[in-house]
This record gives C-alpha cells, structure tokens and sequence, in this order.
C-alpha cells in the first residue's frame, strides 16, 4: 500500500511539473498505471483487512493484524493465504453482507 501511493504521489507530481512545464507533454500513462494499480491494492487491502480482522483471538492481536495488512499488503495476503488456516474461510463470504436494519 505505501510503494503503490507514493508511486501514484509521485506520478501526479511528474504530470503537473510535465503539464505546465515548457515541453507540454503530458505522462498520461505513467499516470493512469499508477492509478490503476492503487485501485487493485486498495481492492486487496479490503479482503486483507478481512483476514486480519478473523485471524485475530485478541483485540491487540487484531490491530496488529490490520498494521500489518496496511502496511505490507500484498506480502501478508500470500503468507496469510499459504500459512494462516483461517484466511480461505475469512473470504468464503459474500465480499459486501447484506445490511440488516431493524425496525422499531
């Protein structure tokens, strides 16, 4: 999660110093790229934060969990997915549950 932000963080700088710069060109697709690949990893963050949310026995163990998720992302879903025997029924679920409100 941090490499893809500071990638896109940096890709919006280089196209607004490339945008108003004396060439005019425009890196549309360095651009797009790194958008593209912080939609996917905050897709993955989601089902990661599932995971660590259900691996947890203990509320510390649980804020350590999600730390973990958010800063190393993709790296603790593989291991969680290989090692943790929890993950694959963590995210045997529907992705959104349904809302449940109840009436007075």
């Amino acid at each position: 999660m941090l490499i893809s932000s500071i990638f896109t963080h940096n890709a919006v700088e280089n196209f607004n110093k490339e945008r108003y710069g004396p060439n005019g060109d425009g890196s549309y697709a360095i651009l797009i790229v790194s958008i593209v690949m912080l939609v996917i990893e905050i897709s993955i963050l989601y089902f990661a934060i599932r995971i660590a949310l259900a691996s947890g026995t203990t509320n510390v163990t649980k804020f350590i969990h999600v730390v973990l998720a958010i800063c190393l992302t993709l790296p603790y879903l593989l291991l969680n997915m290989i090692f943790n025997k929890d993950a694959p029924a963590a995210l045997s679920g529907p992705v959104i549950p349904p809302l449940r409100f109840k009436f007075i």
